[in-house]
């Protein structure tokens, strides 16, 4: 955790004649998409971003160059921009037109993306690249100072934390100290698997699903075990769009919010993907109007089921998901893991489901649950003011919905607009 030392909780306004000094904590999509929004819309400012990792843009979410590891969403919905819907999409008609041919178009490898972010902040003289990691941030007279894990220390008049996800993944069951228990986002982490042998991975939601690609297009031709709470992969996306509106109004537990959409879901009739489109531009209002018991009761029993039909994967992708199911290449099990053991051979996973005990075998276990959330200055949060922002992934305990490109790149372009109408840039 970082030492946070604050002399003053509010930070004045400089107006000397020099372009306003920001720092940017966290170079993936947040942080490069903020920068972005902040140079579209103010000429005169200077903006440093910190980032340890290999490249700008990329994040945990972006970083692999598997082709096989594909957006959920479609280019048209990926723009960095907000007042440019159809930039992305543009981009890659120029840059990767191959792209269109492609059976699983319009959603395109992550990598794509990350290039896409890349290449736009390349070109934008206002930003600098401290290839450092943020080890501390402290306010002192009247301005932000960002302290690096060089021993470097820089100042600004503005702050902005757009940390994103941990790398390291903590295993909670009790394990052996083995190298065949990875995390799904470790680089090679599939160079030693054999064609043939069974795999476990632990997860069943896009990482996972990244995961199962990745070993099926190695050559990998073993049973492959998915393993969740619920036991359930995530819904295919559909080529039809959602009809009408359908509004909760005023404040609702989580109970009856899911009532509420149970019953407009069976009298019009819709699909639930269509159910999770009407109501994801209401999820942050309705997820701040709850208290923190109804907070968790949500994370508890219904988080599950919104997940599944709120993170949905392509229509191709489903397809060959449903086909490896029937063939029983890969097979999907509910349960809760209690541990991992190891013989000669093999790794064992035991779990059980209600009072049913059972385990799974396979040579490695790969880790897909999703990465927790980086929590260094979540501390700050307090002193969020003028001169102190907050965006992406690291909003989310007070958003719920804020990992995903389209809000990212709306709190983006909020900020930049805020600061510019209040004369601070």
């Amino acid at each position: 955790m970082a030492v946070v030392h604050v002399l003053c909780k509010k930070a004045c306004m400089s107006y000397a004649a020099k372009p306003l000094n920001i720092g940017i904590v966290g170079g993936g999509a947040s942080g490069v998409i903020a920068a972005l929004a902040l140079c579209e819309q103010n000429t005169y400012i200077a903006i440093t971003i910190f980032e340890s990792g290999m490249h700008l843009g990329r994040g945990l979410a972006y970083q692999s160059e598997e082709l096989t590891r594909l957006l959920n969403v479609p280019v048209e919905k990926m723009s960095a921009y907000e007042n440019q819907p159809n930039h992305f999409a543009e981009w890659v008609l120029n840059q990767h037109p191959i792209l269109l041919e492609s059976a699983h178009f319009p959603y395109v490898p992550r990598s794509i993306f990350g290039n896409y972010l890349q290449d736009l902040i390349r070109q934008m003289p206002q930003v600098q690249w401290v290839r450092e990691r943020a080890s501390d941030i402290q306010f002192r007279s009247e301005q932000w100072h960002i302290l690096t894990d060089g021993d470097r220390t820089f100042t600004f008049d503005k702050c902005i934390i757009a940390t994103g996800y941990q790398r390291e993944i903590s295993i909670p069951w009790s394990h052996p100290n083995s190298k065949f228990i990875r995390s799904a986002h470790a680089a090679d982490s599939i160079d030693d698997v054999a064609p043939n042998d069974p795999v476990i991975i632990v997860g069943a939601g896009l990482t996972a699903i990244d995961m199962w690609r990745d070993l099926r297009t190695s050559g990998h031709r073993g049973v492959i075990h998915m393993i969740s709470r619920r036991g359930r992969l995530p819904l295919s996306h559909l080529d039809t769009h959602p009809q009408g509106e359908f509004r909760i109004g005023q404040a609702k537990s989580p109970r009856q919010v899911m009532r509420l959409a149970r019953v407009w879901q069976e009298q019009r009739q819709l699909p639930w993907p269509h159910i999770a489109n009407l109501l994801r531009p209401q999820a942050q209002s309705i997820w701040q109007s709850w208290t923190p018991r109804e907070r968790q009761q949500f994370i508890r029993h219904i988080k599950p089921y919104w997940e599944i039909i709120r993170h949905r994967v392509p229509a191709t992708i489903a397809q060959e998901l449903n086909i490896e199911l029937m063939l029983g290449r890969l097979v999907l099990q509910r349960g809760y893991i209690d541990s991992i053991s190891q013989d000669k051979k093999n790794l064992k996973l035991h779990a059980h489901q209600y009072s049913k005990c059972f385990s799974l075998e396979g040579s490695h276990i790969f880790l897909a649950t999703g990465a927790p959330i980086d929590p260094r200055f979540s501390e700050l949060e307090s002193l969020e003011s003028s001169s102190l922002h907050f965006i992406g992934p690291v909003q989310k305990p007070r958003l719920w919905e804020s990992t995903a490109i389209p809000e990212i790149r709306q709190q983006a372009q909020l900020l930049a607009i805020q600061l510019h109408e209040n004369k601070q840039i």
